[in-house]
């Protein structure tokens, strides 16, 4: 009985992620495909770029309802010349391997910033831990609807968690914590409560006004004293 509810279940999420599929494509919006380059073939640094590193990642379903983490990474990059690249969740490994690589071999400048959303958000925070491990700092981590209340290690220096709670198990946010509130600051905004925002899981990370809270977020990071 436990097993047939269970199947009956997954068949559920199986089809309901067909269906949000189904609609995304109908309506015409075009998908981030596999076609990026994975994490470990971008180059460092392939112009002069103001100093910093941000990496962004995509969620589930191939990141297609991630894309504000790809708008970010092209805004940062294209407008502002940040070095920024973006990848998605089960490219976390390479994402630490890339960091941890060129960290030590002194490759990186500046602030090594993370950004994810749903999926992407819970990796990032792994990421960060496997960061700590080779003593690598984090200046700043931003998570939009992580789905896990997992805890920030403490080589993170400051976190920006953009969250919606929701009622539903799967598709919410939640709020974060800092394994040493000392050492990490942790700034939780339930976004729900912000003035003419009105967005759910699927939407959130492209939202224009939580785009420029983060891009304001990471400028300050990268160049506080033109802020």
């Amino acid at each position: 009985m436990v097993r047939a509810n269970y199947l009956r279940a997954i068949g559920a999420i199986f089809h309901l992620a067909i269906l949000l599929v189904s609609v995304f494509f109908s309506a015409g919006i075009a998908p981030v495909t596999a076609a990026t380059l994975p994490i470990q073939k971008q180059t460092v640094l392939n112009k002069v770029y103001r100093e910093g590193n941000v990496y962004t990642m995509r969620g589930g379903l191939l990141g297609i309802f991630s894309t504000g983490m790809v708008l970010l990474a092209n805004t940062l990059k294209n407008d502002y010349n940040v070095h920024a690249a973006h990848t998605v969740y089960h490219e976390a490994s390479g994402l630490s391997s890339f960091i941890i690589q060129h960290y030590k071999a002194h490759d990186l400048q500046g602030p090594i910033i993370l950004a994810g959303h749903s999926l992407g958000a819970n990796e990032q925070i792994k990421v960060a831990k496997e960061l700590a491990m080779e003593h690598i700092p984090v200046t700043l981590l931003i998570t939009v609807d992580a789905g896990l209340p997992l805890k920030i290690p403490s080589n993170v220096q400051q976190v920006l968690n953009l969250y919606q709670p929701t009622i539903d198990p799967v598709f919410k946010g939640v709020p974060l914590e800092a394994s040493d509130p000392k050492l990490t600051y942790v700034e939780n905004i339930n976004v729900s409560t912000i003035k003419n925002i009105r967005v759910n899981h699927f939407t959130i990370s492209q939202n224009s006004e939580i785009q420029k809270i983060m891009l304001k977020k990471i400028l300050a990071v990268l160049d506080p004293k033109k802020l």
